[in-house]
């Protein structure tokens, strides 16, 4: 099982577990636990279901388990750290650790855009910007295309790495042109894909100066709803997001700008303590 992809350690060691036992119908929780000296053979089900977290020595005991090689279990141990951590600097520090073990694993050579391509917003903003501009390689101008303008050395690293991984060709003319209008994000991609969200999300506050309010539009409200209104508010968000990438695929000009857009919608209270609270509540009124 490649564990390269993975973001989720829970969702790793259960994908690893079914494909051992898929190999050897004998293999049971308990056959993993003896290969990894584990004491409790529940506790692997529990890790799983996410009741229980690992400490360093029980994830080592896991790496045994499945025998994982050294760099694949330097990565195992980088990913539970990652996924139990709470505090968001330490979170981007052991995410950075992940990519760097990635780009050094097969999977990056098999994978180089899906590794790659989401760990730096700066690579979609330039392919964005060459569907738009007639480019042939004159990277200054490219450079001060882009809002704020981007490093020259910078440019010419995204248009280099982007043709090498076949997400933008050069044609005959000399004019680079992007392969594929729409690009998805590979499966296992959640957390680079946070982080280039964190950017852009930075990004769209710096435009309230840096923008007459003709070019953007920037608003935000506090409401109160109910429970179920707020996810039929969700939904409906969804849609336009949805009905929004339609309209632009439906177009048929060539695109003419590049236009950053940002839908944020989440709560401003903690859910988990009011029902803390509510149960309290009736705990004392029964009483």
């Amino acid at each position: 099982m490649e564990i390269y992809p993975y973001e989720d350690y829970r969702a790793y060691l259960r994908d690893c577990f079914r494909e051992r036992k898929a190999l050897e119908p004998g293999f049971t929780h308990r056959k993993l636990a003896e290969a990894g000296g584990i004491a409790n053979p529940g506790f692997f089900n529990e890790v799983v279901k996410g009741r229980r977290d690992l400490t360093e020595d029980a994830a080592d005991k896991f790496c045994r388990a499945f025998g994982l090689k050294v760099n694949e279990a330097e990565y195992f141990r980088l990913l539970v750290a990652h996924n139990q951590s709470r505090d968001q600097d330490e979170k981007d520090e052991l995410l950075r650790k992940m990519q760097f073990r990635r780009g050094r694993s097969a999977f990056a050579r098999t994978h180089p855009a899906a590794i790659r391509y989401y760990q730096d917003s700066s690579y979609a903003l330039v392919r964005a910007a060459l569907r738009v501009l007639d480019f042939r390689g004159e990277y200054e101008r490219l450079s001060r295309f882009l809002k704020p303008p981007m490093p020259v050395p910078l440019v010419k690293r995204c248009v280099r790495d982007l043709c090498e991984w076949g997400l933008v060709r050069q044609e005959r003319d000399g004019r680079y042109a992007v392969t594929s209008a729409f690009l998805e994000p590979g499966p296992n991609m959640e957390e680079a894909l946070k982080r280039m969200h964190r950017e852009w999300i930075q990004q769209a506050s710096e435009t309230l100066d840096a923008f007459p309010k003709a070019d953007r539009h920037i608003s935000s409200a506090l409401i109160t709803v109910t429970e179920k209104g707020y996810r039929d508010l969700m939904k409906r968000v969804e849609a336009f997001r949805a009905e929004m990438l339609e309209l632009v695929k439906k177009e048929s000009r060539g695109p003419e700008r590049v236009v950053q857009f940002n839908i944020q919608v989440f709560p401003k209270n903690d859910m988990a303590n009011d029902k803390a609270n509510d149960k309290a509540k009736d705990k004392a009124v029964k009483w």
